[in-house]
Formats: C-alpha cells, structure tokens, sequence
C-alpha cells in the first residue's frame, strides 16, 4: 500500500568485459617532482577538459596493463613503479554504472601530446606553482577526478604519493 512504481534512465556500457570498465592513471614524474595532467576536448561537455591521462580497459587487461598503455598512448610516457590502485570506484552513479580504477604510480620518459584523428590531447607536467595555478583559475572545465588531488598536494605542500 502506498508504494508506486518508478521508472529510472541510466547509462550503461554493453561493452563491459570484466567488472571494470576503465583506468585513470595519477601519474608522477620524479625528475623534477611533477604531477602530469592532460588537457583534451570532451565532446558532451562540447568544451575542453584538465585531467589525468585514462581510458578503458581492453580484453583481459588488469588496471596496471591499462595504465601502462594508456599513460604511452596519451603521455608518452613509462611506467615505472606502481604506488597503490584505488578498488573500482563510480563517479555519477545516479546517471551511469560506469566505474574506475585509478592508478597512481612514479613514471619517465619525454612527454608527447597526442594529436590524431580520434584524439587531441595535450600533455603537462606540473609543480606545485602549477598546482596553485589551476585551482585558482582553471584554464578550462576540471575533472572531478582532479580537483580533490591538486587541493590535497595544495595542503600538503607537495607533489606525489607520500614524502
């Protein structure tokens, strides 16, 4: 009595293969200490977006594959040392299942943009004056997955994963 039937839209991923559908990669440069984000055009936000480097995760790969792919695909760059992998973690999950692992880990290499026909990203690495700088006045629209890392290196008054 009294309970009415409701119906819920949400976005899902046919594609799926495992229980998780993507990697977002926090990766750190030690020489110099630097942080490297991505800036990249998101097409349904029709603006530009600050991140960090990620993408799905394909076949039977695990989510340190997939951050090591991704982090060359879109950086460049190598990964060297694994810090800690997040468990899988939803962003919007009133809208979406759709669902991350994020990766943090120490990497080197030189840094190359992508800029092909599916992607054009354009990568940076960042001290702690750069930190500062996009938190005070974001160059574009910020992910959500970035803001509360660059706010937390801005506390703490450093760059990367423990001192």
């Amino acid at each position: 009595p009294g309970e009415s039937q409701r119906t819920w839209e949400f976005v899902t991923r046919p594609t799926r293969q495992g229980d998780v559908d993507a990697v977002v990669v926090v990766p750190f440069l030690k020489k110099p200490n630097r942080l490297v984000v991505i800036r990249e055009f998101r097409v349904p936000i029709n603006d530009y977006e600050i991140g960090l480097p990620a993408g799905l995760i394909d076949g039977n790969e695990t989510p340190e594959d997939a951050a090591r792919r991704e982090l060359r695909e879109e950086a460049g760059l190598t990964l060297d040392k694994v810090l800690a992998v997040s468990p899988r973690l939803f962003s919007t999950p009133g809208m979406t299942n759709e669902n991350v692992v994020m990766v943090f880990c120490e990497c080197s290499g030189e840094i190359k943009s992508v800029h092909n026909e599916d992607e054009k990203i354009e990568v940076v690495a960042i001290d702690l004056k750069g930190v500062e700088s996009i938190l005070a006045n974001p160059p574009c629209s910020m992910s959500q997955k970035l803001w509360p890392i660059l706010s937390m290196m801005s506390a703490q008054g450093f760059i990367g994963w423990g001192k």
